[in-house]
């Protein structure tokens, strides 16, 4: 995974979270997403540290 790659996970912690390889990162962020709208997720810890 690219130096750029990486800190757009850590811009929003909200996405791209398969860091060891970036190819299942759509399968992932659509989960993701799909948790959040159903209530199953929240932003809990998902804040990005300053």
């Amino acid at each position: 995974m690219s130096p750029v790659a990486h800190q757009i996970h850590h811009d929003t912690l909200q996405r791209d979270f398969a860091t060891n390889c970036g190819w299942s990162n759509p399968v992932i962020n659509r989960l993701f997403i799909s948790l959040r709208a159903q209530g199953m997720l929240d932003d809990a810890g998902l804040t990005p540290a300053e």
